[in-house]
């Protein structure tokens, strides 16, 4: 398996990578985000969901919509200060 997160934002002079997963489709139970099967993918890899502390190789950030399809700005500046604003 391959994994392509949404988005990779890379921060080279610290030599910290981050990987966005977002996740849509909430109103669909049988849907998980990021499934078990990317979550092994990025523990493999040395990746660790944001929330798990540091990983060696970089962390990945969940972002989610809210239950009436759209995306609060007030989370994502918090997600965007808890890295450091970078």
């Amino acid at each position: 398996m391959v994994n392509f997160p949404y988005f990779t934002i890379e921060d080279a002079a610290a030599g910290i990578a981050y990987y966005r997963e977002h996740c849509g489709l909430r109103r669909n139970s049988a849907y998980r985000c990021p499934s078990e099967e990317e979550r092994l993918w990025y523990r493999e890899h040395g990746i660790l969901l944001l929330e798990h502390g540091a990983g060696q190789m970089g962390n990945v950030i969940v972002t989610r919509d809210q239950p009436d399809g759209g995306i609060d700005s007030a989370v994502i500046s918090a997600l965007i200060a808890k890295i450091g604003g970078r």
